[in-house]
């Protein structure tokens, strides 16, 4: 085997998660997109996910729990955006909010033709904005 594929195979480097979550508190299971600091309903407080949640965990705090946002979901209001920043490679957006069956609701791109308030839709992460250096990723909104 060669360095160059024993690097590879060794490598830390892992597949980015383009995936859009929020956040469920571990003591009443309540739901928020975006995250927050501290629960609606209970007042759980989330710590940090970096080196001191080990921290935090020793003393008794419960991680808070990932949920995807991926899948089905209902089409609640849209708007058409014509003037657009720059990044953005096309002449119009259409910007969507959706419902979730967990009742989240969300934010992001709509692909649909003719949409209507209340159809059925599918969310999936997708490139919101091109740079340069990197892309942005959010959420993209589709027939179903």
């Amino acid at each position: 085997m060669s360095s160059a594929q024993l690097w590879r195979n060794n490598s830390p480097v892992q597949p980015i998660d383009h995936s859009v979550y929020a956040s469920q508190c571990p003591e009443c299971g309540a739901i928020h997109y975006p995250w927050v600091l501290l629960c609606k309903q209970c007042g759980a407080r989330r710590y940090p996910e970096d080196d001191t949640e080990l921290f935090w965990r020793k003393k008794g705090y419960k991680s808070w729990i990932k949920v995807p946002l991926e899948g089905p979901c209902r089409l609640v209001t849209w708007t058409k955006l014509w003037n657009l920043s720059i990044g953005f490679d096309q002449q119009t957006l259409d910007l969507a909010i959706v419902e979730f069956d967990n009742g989240v609701k969300a934010t992001g791109q709509l692909f649909v033709d003719r949409p209507k308030a209340g159809m059925n839709l599918v969310a999936r992460p997708g490139v919101i904005r091109r740079y340069p250096t990197h892309d942005e990723w959010g959420l993209h909104f589709v027939s179903a």
